[in-house]
């Protein structure tokens, strides 16, 4: 049976120079959240930008640890989760999450690629709503993102 390391055990284990050792940002932080919450209005429509919360340089996102905490905003509505980093991406962290049904939704449940994404500058973390099929959004429901995210 063989033993694999991760990235983070190889370099832990690496003693042949002690400047290889894994870096102390990798072992240690405190995470904290953002809460952005929001109420739906009438004019609400797909491809409306939601600005949740505004990061400071260097926040490391965990979307693994993110949620999203909602009432039944309507019918066929998802939103994905990106930012506006220096290089914008609007589903970085998840794309068509579903908030068609009252409850807590993983952000990045199912979603291929979302690892943590370290800003380069202060930034907007944001939701875009998308339409999953026949969009109707009910007006004056409450969502909440609950964003997770370290300093290195």
């Amino acid at each position: 049976m063989a033993t694999l390391n991760s990235t983070l055990a190889a370099a832990q284990a690496d003693t042949t120079n002690v400047q290889n050792r894994a870096a102390g940002k990798d072992l240690t932080g405190n995470v904290v959240y953002a809460r952005g919450s929001y109420t739906t209005t009438a004019t609400d429509a797909a491809a409306d930008v939601l600005r949740l919360a505004l990061l400071p340089k260097g926040a490391v996102v965990i979307p693994s640890l993110c949620k999203i905490d909602t009432e039944d905003l309507g019918t066929d509505i998802s939103v994905t989760v990106g930012d506006l980093d220096t290089t914008a991406d609007a589903d970085r962290y998840s794309t068509a999450v579903s908030l068609a049904t009252a409850g807590v939704v993983s952000l990045a449940s199912g979603v291929a690629g979302a690892n943590p994404h370290a800003l380069e500058n202060e930034a907007w973390i944001t939701a875009t709503l998308t339409d999953a099929g026949s969009i109707s959004i009910t007006a004056d429901k409450d969502v909440t993102f609950w964003i997770a995210y370290r300093m290195p």
